[in-house]
């Protein structure tokens, strides 16, 4: 139980210590889902659950709110460990889009003005 307390305790102050080492995010809503990430993988879902609802008032796109949504209520539970980070990694890859999704487009014009194709 002791062990237990003191390892929470130890996530937590990890989680802001890492955060503060951090460059500064893109934005205030970018500042809102790292923190947020960063309770939920510490433990701390109280505060992850606060972090979140501000990242998630401040988004536009539907879908991401939706899967912060989703999100929510489950951080009212005690969660395990391996739960915590599968559920933050949701997170991160509903939110944000992959990598080959932001460069498919702008690689593909520049590609193919560089390369054409005959058939």
């Amino acid at each position: 139980m002791r062990g237990r307390m003191l390892r929470h305790m130890l996530g937590v102050a990890i989680a802001g210590v890492l955060m503060t080492m951090v460059s500064g995010p893109a934005s205030a809503s970018e500042a809102d889902l790292q923190s947020g990430l960063a309770h939920l993988r510490a433990g701390a879902q109280a505060q992850a659950e606060r972090d979140l609802l501000k990242y998630r008032d401040s988004l536009r796109d539907s879908e991401a709110r939706r899967s912060i949504d989703r999100v929510l209520p489950l951080l009212r539970r005690p969660l395990t460990e391996d739960v915590r980070e599968y559920i933050a990694g949701t997170i991160e890859a509903s939110v944000r889009p992959t990598a080959e999704a932001q460069n498919t487009p702008a690689r593909r014009g520049v590609l193919s003005r560089m390369f054409p194709v005959f058939p």
